[in-house]
Parts: structure tokens; C-alpha cells; sequence
């Protein structure tokens, strides 16, 4: 199998020494997955570029949607069919290029006799999402009876059920899927660095040329050259503008209209489902979906404006009624209450606003590019799925800004994620496995799950125990998740922090609330060895993970923390 070059603290003070000396062809803010897509555009094309994120990377929308790689099959109402085309297509590529972290998923869509839209007009729509991708999806789709529907969504309300469709998209990590194209990035000499966060631009005679950021790890502040400054920043974009110190000329054009989406995750025991299933709320037909996911299922999502501060979006009570809701509504023998949620997230959609439109779930996913000629550019809008396209479309537009005479054209188009590289076919993995379970002496589900996340570098990560067996423990009880994870995670992936671990390397802090408070301390125990923590700032890591649970389980008291 494949390995990793080291991504840690060991390459951090060099990766600050090149921001420090490098004169960059261009600076990317943001470290979320349209940001993580433009700087692995540019490196492939021989760009010298950097990446700063005042958090960690993927620490906002990135690890907050709905986990879906997917064309986009209620676009089609709206006739958007230029960004199904994109959608459908890129869908394929990534099932293709990250097949260890990207997989299909089925859906089924019910149909009921008080539905708008009936079974024929569905059928329509969904052979012209088949046609959208040339019939190379996973598998095309086809119409259910009403007795199939009620085998594919156990439990399902059947009061009323016609029938349904049963299509495909793709489920993933969306936090993983930013990290590896951040890794991809710095195996090609960029340079990103999570804990950085973008001042005011410095501009001479018209032009940038160079950016003030501050290291928040080493609480340093310097100048970076260079000669365009790109903003990735998602809803944090009026932010960013406003922090660089001039106005863009295209600030009238990138009007922000963040829309919140929250998610709930109760034990699959309470809605056992196989397949995905597409539910319409019941008070404003909102297309919703409950989701198999890590062995339970996310009820997503909510779409309402959002006005507050970026960095504090929370699910609240109001949420949680509506998705539980729509829930119950379509699985009533489910009876699903506050006390079935395991736990929760929302994340803020970067949509661009637009004069004529008023409801939220109305508000187009198309990205927007914009630029200015001294050496601004911007990026908003847009979804998962499409990152690649938008990072290529970025670098395009910036290039001729860049006074070179002539650089390649993008390459990732068809580039394997990293881990992708040595990653086995799911059948096999289960046969592999087994030598891994004899070797180490770990349970089977442990060694599936390193094979089918890490891929080709799951040896590295079971070569990290070898010489300590504690490291081959569950980081919590029942779940899959190794030790050995948080150290190869701090070593291989910039894991800097607890959080980083929990939120964003792994999702354990999303699957349980049960042995957490445990887990806190044996993994900061292990993170802090690597990292050098000092027993004060252990003790504030594990503290910062305990007012996170306060803050994502504040609407159980009534104590909504929301903007």
C-alpha cells in the first residue's frame, strides 16, 4: 500500500518560514473545500500558492453539510439543469478518484396521493438526471410499488403511499474529503496552514502585494508577499473583506445570503434504515432526508436565513421539532423525541444573494466568481460536489493577473485522492481484513473501518501501535475508532488540536455522547506526548471539548445558541 509524507507540528515551523520568505504567485483565505480545491488547482499548474485558515481546516461548512455527494435532483424544478450537468458529472469523477471516501448511496423517493408532483412526473425528472450523466451513474434509477417502498423504508407511513423511485447519489466525509485535498496540495509543495488568520492586504502603486496574517498557534505576526490574494471564506466572506483594509471593486456583487442547516443524528435502533429516504415536511413540503450514516441516522436538513456571526451556529429547539417532525410524520411508529438525539450539528450555507428571490431553499447553489484588477479575487456560493470545478474556475480567472506568460491548463481532473491510491474494493477489504484482525488482534469492524478510511495508508496507521498496543484500543467502547488514529491524525494530517480530532478527522464527537469524557482525556494524553502540550494546556483542551458538548446540546435546555 501506498504512504504519507508527515503533515505536523515537525512541518509546521518550516511551512511558517516559507510563508515568511516565499513571494507567492497567490494566497487563498480559507481553509474549507472550495479553498482546499483552488490551491490544489494551482500547485498542479505550477503556481506557487499558500492557504491560511484562522481555524482548522474544514472547521466550518466543510464538516457541516448533509455528507452528500450528489447532482442535485430537486434543481431540476427549477430547471437549473447547467448545474445538474456539473453535479451528476462530478458525482462520477469522485466515486471514481476518492472511492475510498466517496460511495453510492440509494435513495428512495415516496410518492403519496397528496403530493404536487405525482409518480409519473417524477419518473420524468429522474430519467432526465440519468440522461444528465450519460447513464454512467452507479445504477440507473427505477419506479417502486407501493409494497417495495414499504421493504426499502421500513417503517414507512403507508396512509396513502402510491408508490416511489429508487435513484442513486453518493454519501461521504466531507470533513476527510477537504483534508486529503489539503494533504494532495502539500505533497505538491503548497503551502497551507490551519491556525492562521488574514489581516489587511498591503497595496502598492494600485497592486497587491502582500497580505499581514497572524499565527495563532505562535501568537506571531508577519507579512506574506505576494501577488493576489483569493477569499474563500464562505459565509465569512463580508468578514474577510472588510479585515483586508480596501473595498474590492466587486463588493456590490457578492452579497452574502447564509442560510442555516441543521442536522440530527438518532440511533439507527429508532429508524433503521438501509436506504436513504427523501421526505417533504409536512407543513411547507421542504425536501428532507434521513440518512444510514456510521450505523445511525441524520435526519437533514433545515434551510432558514441566518444573520448572526458565523462562528456560532448551533442547532436549536426550533430544529429539532422540525426535523423530528417530518420525521415522525413519515416513520410514525418511530416516535422519535428529544431524548432519542444523539447529537447534532448545522453549518452555514455561502449562498450569494439575489434580489428576486425570497425563500430561502429558493436561493440558486451557483457559485460566483468575481475579481478585482489589484490583485482580489472571490468566491461564493457553490456546493460539495462541484469543489473541483470551482477551484480550476477560480485559477483560471486569476491567471491573467499573474504576469506569467503561460501556464499549464488544470490537471486534477483526473488525479486520485491520496489515500485513494492502494484503497481496496469493499468486497475485498472485508477479506483483507482478516489478516489485520490475526495480526493485531483487533475486532473485525476496527480493521474494516482503517481499511475503508485511510486506504492506502492504513499500514501507517497500524504501524504507529506496534511498538505501543494501547494505541490499538478503542478511542471510545462500541465504536470502530482506534487510538492509533489521533496519533496519525496529529502526525500525518495537522491535527493540532482535540476538536480537530473529534469534529473533523474523525466524527466521533457526532456518534455518541456515551465514554466521551473518557475519550477527552486518553486522546489528549496521546495528541499532547506528540505535541508537546504542557498539563495546563491538556487541561484546557479537555475543558474546550466539554464546553463544545455544552454548546451543541444548549437546545435541551432550552438555552438555543443561535444568531
Amino acid at each position: 500500500m501506498g504512504g504519507m509524507v508527515k503533515f505536523s507540528t515537525e512541518n509546521r515551523n518550516g511551512l511558517i518560514k516559507r510563508l515568511k520568505s516565499d513571494e507567492f504567485d497567490l494566497v487563498v483565505i480559507g481553509g474549507g473545500i472550495t479553498g482546499a480545491g483552488i490551491l490544489r488547482d494551482a500547485v498542479y499548474r505550477g503556481l506557487n500558492a499558500a492557504l491560511v485558515e484562522m481555524g482548522d481546516f474544514a472547521s466550518g461548512t466543510s464538516s457541516r453539510s448533509s455528507k452528500l455527494i450528489h447532482g442535485g435532483l430537486r434543481y431540476l424544478k427549477t430547471l437549473d439543469l447547467g448545474l445538474v450537468f456539473e453535479s451528476v458529472n462530478e458525482r462520477t469523477r469522485l466515486l471514481r478518484l476518492a472511492r475510498h471516501l466517496v460511495r453510492p448511496l440509494s435513495f428512495v423517493f415516496p410518492v403519496f396521493r397528496t403530493d404536487a408532483d405525482g409518480l409519473f412526473k417524477l419518473k420524468l425528472g429522474l430519467w432526465l438526471y440519468d440522461v444528465l450523466c450519460a447513464f454512467r451513474n452507479y445504477r440507473n434509477h427505477k419506479g417502486l410499488s407501493r409494497d417495495e417502498v414499504a421493504e426499502l423504508a421500513t417503517g414507512i407511513r403507508m396512509d396513502g403511499l402510491r408508490g416511489g423511485v429508487q435513484y442513486y447519489d453518493a454519501i461521504t466525509d466531507d470533513a476527510r474529503v477537504t483534508i486529503e485535498v489539503i494533504l494532495d496540495a502539500y505533497r505538491h509543495k503548497a503551502v497551507p496552514l490551519n491556525y492562521v488568520k488574514a489581516g489587511r492586504v498591503h497595496v502598492e502603486d494600485g497592486k497587491v502585494r502582500g497580505l499581514h496574517v497572524k499565527d495563532l498557534m505562535g501568537n506571531e505576526e508577519f507579512e506574506v508577499r505576494t501577488n493576489f490574494v483569493i477569499i474563500a471564506a464562505g459565509p465569512w466572506t463580508p468578514k474577510v473583506m472588510e479585515s483586508l483594509g480596501i473595498m474590492p471593486s466587486f463588493t456590490s456583487e457578492l452579497r452574502m445570503r447564509p442560510t442555516k442547516g441543521g442536522h440530527v443524528v438518532v440511533p439507527r435502533e429508532r429508524l433503521p434504515l438501509e436506504h436513504a429516504v427523501i421526505m417533504l415536511h409536512p407543513k411547507d413540503r421542504r425536501v428532507l432526508f434521513a440518512l444510514p450514516w456510521h450505523n445511525r441516522t441524520v435526519l437533514g436538513t433545515t434551510d432558514t436565513d441566518f444573520k448572526g456571526d458565523p462562528s456560532d451556529v448551533y442547532v436549536t429547539a426550533r430544529d429539532v421539532d422540525y426535523l423530528l417532525d417530518a420525521a415522525n410524520h413519515y416513520f410514525p411508529d418511530a416516535g422519535l423525541t428529544y431524548q432519542d438525539v444523539i447529537a447534532d450539528w448545522a453549518g452555514l450555507r455561502p449562498l450569494v444573494d439575489q434580489d428576486d428571490v425570497e425563500s430561502e431553499s429558493d436561493v440558486s447553489r451557483e457559485h460566483l466568481i468575481v475579481v478585482d484588477p489589484t490583485g482580489i479575487g472571490a468566491i461564493a456560493g457553490g456546493k460539495l460536489t462541484t469543489f473541483r470545478v470551482m477551484g480550476k474556475q477560480m485559477v483560471d480567472a486569476v491567471v491573467p493577473y499573474l504576469g506569467k506568460d503561460k501556464i499549464p491548463r488544470s490537471r486534477v481532473k483526473t488525479v486520485p485522492f491520496p489515500y485513494s491510491n492502494g484503497a481496496l474494493p469493499p468486497d475485498v477489504v472485508r477479506k483483507v481484513a482478516a489478516h489485520y484482525v490475526e495480526d493485531y488482534g483487533i475486532r473485525p469492524e476496527e480493521a474494516i473501518h482503517v481499511l475503508s478510511v485511510y486506504g492506502g495508508a492504513a499500514d501507517q496507521v497500524f504501524d504507529l501501535a506496534r511498538e505501543d498496543s494501547i494505541l490499538l484500543q478503542p478511542v471510545v467502547e462500541g465504536l470502530p475508532y482506534l487510538m492509533a488514529e489521533a496519533l496519525f491524525a496529529t502526525k500525518y494530517e495537522m491535527a493540532l488540536r482535540l476538536e480537530d480530532f473529534f469534529l473533523r478527522r474523525t466524527p466521533l464527537f457526532f456518534l455518541t455522547r456515551q465514554g466521551l469524557d473518557l475519550a477527552f482525556e486518553r486522546v489528549a494524553a496521546v495528541m499532547g506526548r506528540e505535541l508537546g502540550w504542557t498539563q495546563e494546556e491538556t487541561a484546557l483542551e479537555i475543558q474546550r471539548m466539554e464546553e463544545l458538548l455544552s454548546l451543541h446540546d444548549a437546545w435541551r435546555n432550552g438555552n438555543p445558541v443561535d444568531g
